[in-house]
């Protein structure tokens, strides 16, 4: 399923590549660039997985999305013809919210570093409002893992969970000029390939929506 997935994105970001002659107006006369930007957004996280243990949950035991959010930095080089490459440090905060816990747990909050390694096109013309596409490799390294209950104080789990998982990520959205800056709007999938939970009975893989704002200005550009 991961591999499938994986294909596709890179599918994707292929078939732009190859009909950019046709919708867009080469942007390599802007030069090649270094962009410095903050963002931050809205989460709607779940685990995808099963929770196999009975004595803990009730047969009608399900996941429901964590509405949380992230914020981060990034460094985007911009090389032309509206390609881009970007790193990011991001801090997100996923897990889930659960339903019919015997345990009384409402949410299980298991919150990361991430370090996307992010692949941009653009289509569109230069200073003009412009679609884009994005998808790469992310690293996610566990941060904050705590279970929120209906009663009592929160229980800190970050034993119960690996200290890292991989995944992908992609999303698509619009980039606007504003006067020095870059401002983008634009939703983000990223789907963990990585079982968290230490468990064998227990199956948590990370899934997270994001929707979220971007802001980028210029750092350093040379022709």
């Amino acid at each position: 399923m991961s591999l499938r997935i994986t294909k596709t994105l890179l599918g994707i970001i292929t078939f732009f590549a190859l009909t950019s002659s046709a919708y867009a107006q080469p942007l390599s006369h802007y030069g090649q660039r270094i962009f410095f930007g903050v963002k931050g957004g809205v989460n709607l996280a779940k685990f995808s997985g099963e929770y196999n243990i009975p004595e803990y949950v009730s047969s009608e035991f399900s996941y429901k999305n964590r509405i949380s959010g992230n914020f981060g930095v990034l460094l985007n080089y911009y090389i032309g013809n509206g390609i881009a490459f970007q790193g990011e440090v991001n801090y997100s905060m996923m897990g889930s919210k659960v339903e019919n816990n015997r345990q009384r747990v409402t949410m299980q909050a298991l919150n990361f570093i991430e370090l996307p390694a992010i692949i941009r096109y653009h289509v569109g013309q230069p200073k003009k409002p412009q679609l884009y596409i994005e998808a790469g490799p992310v690293a996610q390294i566990a941060f904050i893992a705590k279970d929120h209950t209906e009663y009592g104080p929160d229980i800190d789990t970050k034993e119960n969970y690996r200290g890292a998982s991989y995944g992908v990520t992609g999303g698509l959205g619009m980039q606007f000029y504003a006067k020095k800056y870059r401002v983008l709007v634009g939703g983000r999938y990223t789907m963990g390939f990585t079982d968290m939970h230490e468990f064998e009975k227990v199956v948590n893989k990370a899934r997270t929506f994001t929707f979220g704002v971007t802001i980028m200005k210029d750092i350093f550009y040379f022709y």
